[in-house]
């Protein structure tokens, strides 16, 4: 619960400044899942909209990520689902400090149906 609270109040900073982000779609088994990239803040969002559900946010999934980074690593993260400013997402910090290409392998269990979805993005 508290890491939680703490990943909450440093989104809530890391939003308060201004930053470039790379967002990319893909769809899966009826969701819509967009990943939001902010090398600046060291942030991840993914949004995920339920097309059966008139493209309503999707707030009940278990969503874990696979990253390979650049220099050949691979780091596990699980996402975790925070509603800010009336916006929902699936977020955590990540060092994309590195340039080069990140390989984002993502998995989201929502209504008992496991979903996969793949994203690369190129930190210049």
């Amino acid at each position: 619960m508290m890491y939680r609270t703490l990943l909450a109040i440093l989104a809530l900073l890391f939003l308060a400044l201004p930053a470039e982000s790379s967002e990319m779609k893909e769809r899966a088994a009826g969701i819509e899942a967009t990943l939001k990239v902010t090398p600046e803040k060291s942030m991840v969002d993914l949004f995920l909209k339920d097309y059966s559900k008139a493209l309503r946010p999707v707030k009940n999934a278990k969503v874990k990520a696979i990253i390979k980074t650049p220099d050949k690593k691979t780091v596990q993260k699980e996402l975790l689902g925070m509603e800010m400013e009336g916006v929902f997402s699936y977020m955590n910090s990540l060092d994309l400090s590195k340039k080069g290409g990140y390989i984002f392998d993502i998995t989201v269990d929502a209504d008992g149906v496991k979903r996969g979805f793949s994203f690369r993005y190129e930190n210049k």
